[in-house]
């Protein structure tokens, strides 16, 4: 009847593996458990009474939250430590003046944080459950020493390999072949654009950095980039600059969506891109990075010297690690080539449509590229506050004397010559914790609350129920969704769970533009309960007339604040301290799903505590969004004008 032992399944591919060994009987039922991480692999494994657990559990009460700052501060001391002849990292990955290692930074820590967190998880399973034994299905090479590192002398390790495992790549390759197609079509679109944006007369010409991924509904009958959309529609008006939109889709589904959206005078970065590939001068200067890049790397895995500096919370990191980094290296894309390439791109846009100003939206992250290439062509930028700037977990706003200061020259962490933020607040954290130069900080307001300001008189719930068909008299629960992967289904489940014990409340589902309908339509049908899905409905009129807001840890949360609205964060999963102490006095916050229902009986009767919101909004308003008072584009239009003029 099988040998004992304690299966760790990491994928529904792997899991597939397990039920073939179940039905096949090679599996021993009273000594055997499960080590899951999809709560979707629970139903089988209770109603077969195989005995399990989910590795997730194992990061709830904060030990996400502790394992995400230890990684934080590994990623700001690692790259300057020496890692080959006396060089650190930041000094060995110089190109062009720069150093690639800020461009790939991002990167690094989410590949830290994903080990970091399994090693721990597989670490506290083992254990509190004292397991002995633990069995991989086909797993990777990468896999199988991240648990090994994990187990070390408490658990012995073992795998089986299925044979057909071929399968799975080739699947890999057809999806890689379909996400190339988007990205053709927008290439198409570019030669078809690329001389829309008229460059010229005596204009300025400022360019505005945008992504596809945020494009929603501003207004009733107008779509755009929610971050950038007054200030493109303010500055087009004013008649004193040419606005050159340069759009960049950071995935498949993005690309997708812009096709279907964006129109001209929306540039695809996709176009200029392609077009570096069959450009001389580019191509020679990125050969010679690749010769140098394959050097560094083949001597830094052969003398062992860095390896001894990838270690962190008593884990070796680059045995896990290795192919990763190693792509990091030699890989044509997501890499320090393709780092490179941006950078040549950004340049060639910058001095084709000279360029005078640069707006760069995600300034740390997706256009960190523009901002160096700015800097480099002596074009003046500006960094846009786009969401949530938390005091831990913001690795594109947390950074290091030693990243800000330590080198000469630019090989240091590039910043905006000007950074616009929402309120006070942010500005704080950015300087104490971001380490920025408070003087290159500008406190304007949130620019998506004009539209707020513009049409708050419009905005009224009895108009809202008669378009949704909502019974007068009824609660309007609004669920706002984010991209959260991991908790998506869980939190939402327990939301609908939470209103079936509600009389007179109906949910209203405001869908992230980066997620799907489909998604929550699937869930609500499973669950049995109606409710309205939205994805392009005016974010601001949910807002404005619903009675509740509940999320887990977006920016909406505050701007319900703002309007007055009792607001829930719901953190079932992981714990999102991400708003600060005057925020938080103001927003419930509920880690147990068997608090949820109390809780929003208790905003939706108007408890005292709820209350609360409305008396301390003008404090709340002051301190995280400076002003709602409809000038907030005004006053980025003025930081556009102050930047000094490019030198020539």
């Amino acid at each position: 009847m099988g040998i004992p032992t304690n299966y760790l399944i990491k994928n529904n591919h792997e899991f597939e593996m397990f039920k073939d060994l179940f039905r096949r009987g090679n599996i021993m039922l009273q000594k055997s458990s499960v080590a899951t991480w999809d709560e979707k692999h629970v139903p089988f494994l209770k109603e077969n009474k195989i005995r399990h657990f989910l590795l997730g559990k194992y990061l709830e009460d904060g030990g996400l939250d502790r394992i995400a700052k230890k990684a934080l501060r590994f990623i700001k001391t690692f790259p300057h430590k020496q890692a080959l002849d006396g060089k650190s990292l930041v000094q060995l990955l110089a190109y062009n003046g720069f150093s690639l290692w800020w461009l790939i930074r991002q990167g690094f820590y989410v590949d830290f944080l994903e080990v970091f967190k399994e090693v721990h998880a597989i670490q506290s399973w083992i254990r509190e459950s004292r397991i002995r034994t633990i069995t991989l299905l086909n797993p990777d090479e990468s896999y199988v020493r991240l648990v090994k590192e994990a187990a070390r002398s408490k658990a012995s390790v073992t795998c089986i390999t299925a044979p057909c495992g071929h399968k799975t790549c080739d699947t890999k390759s057809k999806n890689r072949l379909i996400e190339h197609i988007p990205r053709l079509i927008r290439t198409a679109q570019g030669f078809l654009r690329k001389k829309t944006p008229k460059m010229r007369g005596k204009k300025e010409n400022i360019l505005l950095f945008t992504r596809s991924h945020v494009w929603s509904e501003i207004d009733r009958d107008i779509k755009g980039d929610a971050n950038l959309y007054t200030l493109q529609r303010d500055l087009e008006r004013s008649g004193k600059y040419n606005v050159f939109l340069l759009d960049v889709a950071l995935n498949s589904e993005s690309a997708w969506k812009a096709i279907k959206e964006k129109k001209k005078p929306f540039i695809p970065y996709d176009y200029f891109l392609a077009k570096s590939f069959f450009d001389v001068s580019i191509q020679r200067k990125l050969r010679r990075l690749k010769a140098g890049l394959r050097r560094i790397w083949n001597d830094l895995d052969r003398r062992g010297e860095f390896e001894k500096k990838m270690v962190c919370n008593r884990t070796s990191l680059y045995p896990l690690l290795k192919r990763r980094i190693e792509a990091y290296f030699l890989d044509e894309f997501g890499s320090l080539i393709s780092a490179a390439r941006n950078i040549e791109v950004g340049k060639k846009i910058l001095k084709e449509y000279r360029i005078d100003r640069a707006v760069c939206v995600d300034e740390n992250g997706a256009s960190r590229f523009l901002v160096i290439a700015s800097k480099i062509c002596s074009v003046p930028s500006i960094g846009m506050q786009h969401g949530l700037i938390a005091p831990y977990g913001s690795v594109a706003y947390n950074y290091h004397w030693n990243d800000l200061h330590k080198h000469k020259g630019n090989l240091n962490c590039p910043l905006a010559d000007q950074t616009a933020v929402f309120g006070s607040y942010f500005k704080e954290v950015l300087t104490r914790y971001g380490g920025y130069d408070s003087e290159r900080i500008t406190i304007t307001g949130q620019p998506r609350m004009d539209i707020v300001f513009k049409n708050k008189k419009g905005y009224e719930k009895e108009k809202l129920c008669d378009r949704f068909g909502i019974e007068k008299g009824k609660n309007i629960v609004c669920y706002a969704s984010e991209p959260v992967k991991k908790e998506v289904e869980r939190a939402f489940c327990a939301v609908v769970k939470g209103l079936k014990g509600v009389k007179d409340a109906v949910l209203l589902v405001k869908v992230h533009p980066a997620e799907e309908e489909a998604v929550y339509r699937a869930l609500l049908k499973r669950l049995g309960y109606p409710a309205i899905v939205s994805k392009d409905m005016d974010l601001y009129e949910a807002l404005t007339c619903c009675d509740l807001l509940i999320s887990i840890q977006s920016t909406v949360i505050l701007e319900a604040l703002a309007l007055g609205k009792p607001a829930i964060q719901l953190n079932l999963a992981e714990e999102h301290d991400v708003f600060g102490e005057g925020a938080k006095e103001m927003i419930t916050w509920v880690k147990d799903e068997r608090k949820l229902i109390p809780a929003i009986r208790k905003a939706l009767l108007q408890d005292p505590d709820f209350r609360k919101v409305e008396k301390r909004k003008e404090r709340f308003i002051s301190k995280y969004y400076h002003r709602v008072d409809g000038k907030v584009t005004e006053r980025l239009i003025a930081l556009v004008d102050q930047l000094p003029k490019k030198k020539s």
